[in-house]
């Protein structure tokens, strides 16, 4: 039982490091902690600003199911929606930095 809580506990630190590095991000254009990230195409304001939010938003919810996890006694599929929730966020995260100068302007 000790393990299990240790691991609840871990996805509320971890989701909080994802806050954290997330308002970096996006508040103050921390576009360095971005891998393979080429200033030429995306400006740095715009992918920070993506990246920020999305990692702001992941965090929210890893460190809200692992809060639940410590309170609750959730079903065991909750992990696996949880995570292909991350994907497809992923998913979106990439078409939107992809599609970004074809859509005719800043929406980020």
């Amino acid at each position: 039982m000790e393990e299990l809580l240790l691991d609840l506990h871990g996805a509320v630190y971890i989701g909080g490091l994802c806050v954290v590095l997330g308002v970096c991000m996006a508040v103050f254009n921390w576009t360095f902690l971005i891998a393979g990230y080429d200033e030429s195409e995306i400006p740095d304001r715009v992918a920070g600003r993506l990246v920020g939010l999305f990692m702001f938003g992941i965090g929210v919810v890893t460190a809200g199911y692992g809060a639940a996890l410590t309170r609750y006694r959730l079903p065991d599929w909750t992990g696996l929606v949880l995570a292909v929730g991350v994907l497809f966020a992923t998913g979106q995260l990439i078409y939107r930095l992809n599609t970004w100068g074809s859509e005719g302007g800043d929406r980020a």
